[in-house]
This record gives C-alpha cells, structure tokens and sequence, in this order.
C-alpha cells in the first residue's frame, strides 16, 4: 500500500481502538500510530511519526519488543504475551506482528498491535493464589469434602476418597454420589435429600457395597455456585466411633455373637443392598462336613472355637472387600463385590478349600 493511502486508511481503522496499533520501518521507528499513542505520549500524530517505543513507551517496552520485531523483518507473523518489568511494577502486554511487503515481495514495514492485558494477569494471579489458598485448606480439613453437580461427584479431596475406602481421588470423580452413599432405609443418596438439607443439618448415612470400606458416616450438605451452575459442598465425618443405641442395638441384630462375622440377617440385608445397587459380586456357600461330630465327641466348646478359627482364617485369606457371613452352626457365606474379573469366585472357592 502507497504510504499515502496508509496515512490516509490507518486512522480510520485503529483511531477508536483502545489498543495500540502503529506501522514501523526498519529501523523501529513510527511511519504511522493510531490516537491512543497521542493520549499516551501527549504529542501530536505528526509529532510522533520518527520516533519509537524509546521515546513513547519506554526502554523497557523496546527492550522486550525488539527481538520480536527483528522476527517480524525476517518474516514471521509474531504473537504473544510479555511481562514488562521496570522494577517498580509488572505490566502484562499482549501482542501481534505482521510484516508488510511492497510488490517486489520485500518486507520494509511491520504491523504492531499491543494491548494492556495487566488487569486480567492480575485477576488471573489472584485467582490462581486463591485456587492454591482453597486446595490447602481442602487437604487440611479432618472431613471429606465433596463438590457435587446434579448427584455427580466433580471434585473431592483426599479425606473423602479413604472414608470411602479408595485409594485416589480420580476414583471417584464423575461417580453418582448415590452409588456410594446409602441412607437410613438401605437407599442411595438422592439430589433431594441434599437439596433439603439446610445449613447446619446433618444426616446419617453409610457406604455402599460398591465402596471397598463398610463405614457409618455423617454427611451434611450446602448450596454453592460452579461456573454459573448450582452445585452442593459436601462434607463427609467418620461416624463409626458416633453410633446412636439404636445403631448400636442394630449393629447387634446383625451381628453373630461367636464370630463377630454377619448373622443370617445381616448378611442377606448386605446381599440385598449389593443386587439393588446393580454391583457385580460372586457368592460362595461354605459348609462345613462333619462338624457335628465334632461337637459331639469334643464337646460344643471345642466346635465353638473351631467356628472362630474358620472365621479368622477366612478373613485372613479372603480380601479387604470381602463379605462374609456365619449363617448358622456349621454354614458360611462368602460375598466378593467387584469382581476384577470371571474367575474371581472359583479361584476363590479352591483357595478357602485348599
């Protein structure tokens, strides 16, 4: 383009823009700069044109520059983002260059747009130190902390994944917070019991077969904002160590007095919350051959022992996931949720015969 026509045509493009746009020769000096390099350095348009950034924006600005303006006059189309450091403050500049050829294809001008992107590097630096600020006092607090959308787990840390009885967070992000976390009739945690929970309130719950640990918890939900879009913060405590008489007096209900293991009752009601939950499992029947004459020529102490010797030994053998039941006098239940695979249940069957 004639440079009369540039002088005439660059005005009219860049003159309302609040970036800086200007036209350099190759000596970096100014051939053409829009107004917002007047408002800058109070001269005159005519007044500016010679000069360059030493005069107008500063060494440090040139300093930075230059190296990508020497690009630009080997050919490159530039852009990017520098940190001008005058050693009093930090001002943040993105920019682009393009070089300008004249019909016999020789590059004797490039094009400079540059604009202040300071404010937003500050807001993108405080909102990184808040980020930092959250993930630390996340890892500090003694409860599991979950962010929810829509029953979904988003985010957690690492307090809520050993509650549940994994070993990492990614394993439970993207899972149904219901698919987890049962309520006090056996069913899974629904939008609308965390929704109805009000600031300060509280409810008990428990971990599903799906979870590799069996623990009474305490969960407590609030509303908070993601992107725009309702979410809830939940917070997860052990309750384990908490138990009402009622869940006490459960607890025993459920629970063979001898083995300390599951009774028939307490092992069908975990049976039931696994097939409702739709989790895959083997089930293994042990009977045990003989055993009344066992109790019959050595006396029902000794079967009693030799029932809680079966009992250690199956939970010595058997995973941490493992379910596992006295049904009655000489019978034992085996649950395996989560099979890693189809051989699980007659691997496991030899292994506890062997």
């Amino acid at each position: 383009m004639p440079t009369e026509q540039l002088h005439y045509w660059f005005p009219l493009l860049t003159d309302n823009s609040p970036f800086l746009f200007a036209v350099l020769d190759q000596q970096h000096n100014y051939l053409a700069v829009n107004n917002r390099y007047c408002e800058i350095s109070g001269l005159e348009r005519h007044e500016l044109i010679g000069l360059n950034d030493n005069d107008t924006l500063g060494p440090t600005f040139y300093r930075t520059l230059s190296p990508y303006y020497q690009r630009a006059f080997a050919g490159e189309t530039v852009e990017g983002e520098v940190v001008l450091d005058d050693s009093r403050h930090d001002t943040s500049m993105h920019f682009s260059l393009s070089p300008l050829r004249n019909t016999d294809g020789q590059i004797q001008h490039v094009v400079l747009h540059c604009a202040d992107t300071s404010e937003r590097q500050v807001l993108v630096n405080t909102i990184q130190e808040l980020e930092k600020q959250l993930q630390v006092i996340n890892q500090m607090m003694h409860e599991g902390c979950c962010i929810v959308e829509e029953n979904t787990i988003i985010s957690a840390n690492a307090n809520a994944a050993q509650l549940l009885g994994f070993e990492s967070v990614a394993d439970l992000q993207g899972t149904e917070l219901g698919k987890l976390l049962l309520d006090g009739n056996n069913k899974p945690i629904q939008k609308a019991q965390l929704q109805s929970l009000s600031r300060g309130e509280s409810r008990n719950c428990q971990t599903s077969p799906y979870c590799p640990a069996q623990r009474a918890l305490r969960l407590s939900a609030a509303p908070i904002p993601l992107l725009g879009t309702p979410a809830r913060l939940v917070l997860l405590q052990d309750n384990s160590q908490q138990l009402s008489k009622q869940d006490k007096l459960e607890h025993l209900v459920h629970t063979d007095p001898l083995t300390g293991m599951l009774n028939r009752h307490g092992f069908s009601r975990k049976l039931e919350q696994t097939i409702k939950q739709d989790v895959p499992f083997f089930m293994l029947y042990l009977d045990i051959d003989n055993f009344k004459n066992i109790n019959d020529s050595l006396g029902h102490h000794i079967g009693d022992q030799v029932l809680q010797e079966i009992g250690k030994r199956l939970v010595r053998m058997l995973p941490d996931t493992a379910i596992i039941g006295h049904l009655s006098g000489d019978e034992f239940a085996i649950l395996l949720p989560n099979p890693e695979h189809h051989k699980v249940g007659d691997l496991t069957a030899a292994q506890v015969i062997a």
